[in-house]
């Protein structure tokens, strides 16, 4: 199964409890799994083949109330 590995800077996390809500809420997504880093401010997310887009995982993000854009990406 091909996928792929995007990661994202995200400002606006104030506490541990914001990782725990962006990778509940990106776990949601169909084939996305993720680890967030509050001292670093990323999360690095992990698609598979035929799951959510980049797009959809970036408009999840900002649509909890943080500030987000990929970084890097890495195949």
């Amino acid at each position: 199964m091909n996928q792929h590995k995007v990661d994202f800077r995200i400002e606006g996390m104030g506490c541990q409890s914001c990782v725990g809500k962006i990778e509940s809420k990106l776990g949601t997504l169909d084939g996305v799994s993720c680890k967030v880093n509050f001292a670093e401010k990323t999360a690095q997310v992990t698609i598979t083949e035929g799951g959510a887009s980049e797009e959809t995982v970036l408009q999840t993000i900002q649509s909890m109330g943080y500030q987000a854009s990929p970084t890097d990406r890495k195949e």
